[in-house]
């Protein structure tokens, strides 16, 4: 062996340990960037997964607020007859942090809302449905929601009495009024001495020259703050004036049944409110059965005459609305089919749901069961036969004459359903199965 190959020999097993040095070095390498890889790809799977979970409850909570703010704008409509007024239409209010106990949620979160009625106008009329809609954000986060609110009427005040006048009440011949409920006079309760008023309270403003039976307290009278026949016609159903027979300058409706089921004029009126623009004519109504509602606009004044049968039609209402001279005089005790030759009993409209019939020979005591409202001066005269006038319901006017004896019977059924003419629409009320999440705005 020469000399180069003892070389070799010796020098081998020192190179194949350098070979396994760098090899080693390479894996300890490819390791570090394994565990470095995987490392990195854990964080950033975390930092992922938190941004998400934050997502997750900035919207949670961006929804908590808009229904929340919701409901404190339901408590506001409940507790302002105003809100109409501090908004615009279909627009949002500017963004505001929600406070709860003076304490913001926090400053990333805001709220708006906005009121929207299909008419353009939120405040031109009280009884018009509306849509509320909320908005909120929460960092970046958004949500929106929406309900349909319609009115919640409750009861005028001046439900709760059998006489309200806006001005005076006045009693100037020798005879009795009594009344169920208490009696609220805005001026002056004059008339005879002799005479008299008995109710359980005269609430009265001015001066009393006539006697009182019952408790006098000093009133403090509200009237309407709407128009309320308006308010009925924008419920019912127009009787034409041209379609009303006339005697010289009069309309005169006489002789007629009107209900829900019977107009003699044109279609009817499923809820049984009809309404007349009298075109400055004198309105007179005699020897007729109704069971309806009825509004007379633009009239000289409105006389009711004769025998008259005279019912709400569905649940306790107004019966008359006017805005004029309303006068009740010559009223008999009967309304006499015989007389008049009308059958005010057929098929379509029994009487009170008796049994109905083809003749025209029933009679009927005079009735008048409901309210009578006018805007005007009212004044009732003394029935053909002296005797009493019963009315079951109340009288509402500015001023009040009774020239004959009257008694009236208080209504009950007005304070748990009050009339949609004489109630106040402020409360509002979800309606039912309305509420919707919604897109948030842009």
């Amino acid at each position: 062996m020469n000399q180069r190959q003892q070389n070799c020999i010796a020098n081998s097993p020192r190179r194949s340990q350098r070979q396994r040095d760098g090899y080693l070095y390479v894996a300890v390498l490819f390791t570090s960037l394994v565990v470095l890889t995987a490392a990195t790809t854990a964080f950033s799977i975390s930092t992922s997964t938190l941004r998400s979970e934050n997502d997750r409850t900035n919207q949670d909570d961006a929804l908590w607020l808009a229904e929340s703010e919701m409901q404190r704008q339901l408590a506001i409509i409940k507790s302002s007859g105003t809100w109409r007024n501090k908004h615009t239409n279909d627009t949002f209010v500017d963004w505001h942090s929600l406070k709860l106990d003076e304490v913001s949620w926090s400053d990333e979160s805001s709220v708006r809302h906005k009121f929207y009625d299909s008419d353009g106008d939120l405040a031109d009329d009280n009884f018009d449905s509306v849509r509320l809609t909320v908005h909120a954000r929460s960092a970046t986060s958004h949500a929106a929601v929406s309900v349909e609110l319609e009115p919640d009427p409750i009861p005028l005040d001046l439900l709760r009495y059998s006489i309200t006048t806006g001005d005076d009440l006045k009693i100037p011949t020798i005879d009795s009024v009594v009344t169920e409920r208490a009696v609220q006079v805005s001026d002056n309760t004059t008339g005879s001495p002799e005479s008299l008023l008995t109710t359980p309270q005269l609430h009265c403003s001015g001066r009393v020259e006539i006697s009182v039976r019952g408790e006098q307290k000093t009133a403090s009278v509200t009237m309407p703050p709407h128009d309320v026949v308006d308010r009925y016609i924008s419920l019912g159903t127009e009787i034409p004036n041209a379609e009303i027979p006339r005697s010289s300058r009069d309309l005169l409706l006489a002789n007629r049944l009107l209900t829900k089921k019977d107009n003699p004029f044109g279609p009817v009126d499923k809820a049984g409110i009809y309404w007349i623009d009298a075109g400055g004519a004198r309105v007179i109504i005699k020897n007729c059965r109704l069971e309806a509602t009825l509004a007379i606009t633009n009239s000289a004044n409105v006389r009711i005459h004769n025998g008259v049968v005279w019912r709400y039609p569905n649940q306790a209402d107004v019966i008359l609305a006017t805005n004029t001279i309303l006068t009740l005089s010559n009223i008999t005790p009967t309304l006499d089919e015989n007389t008049v030759g009308v059958n005010f009993n057929p098929t379509s409209s029994p009487y009170r749901g008796t049994e109905s019939n083809l003749t025209a020979k029933d009679v009927y005591p005079t009735e008048l069961t409901g309210i009578l409202y006018t805007s005007g001066n009212m004044r009732i005269n003394r029935r053909t036969d002296g005797r009493t006038l019963k009315i079951t319901g109340s009288l509402i006017s500015r001023d009040l004459h009774l020239n004959g004896s009257v008694s009236l019977h208080s209504l009950d059924e007005v304070l748990t359903f009050p009339p949609p003419g004489l109630s106040d629409p402020t409360p509002m009320r979800l309606i039912r199965s309305s509420f919707r999440r919604i897109p948030p705005p842009q």
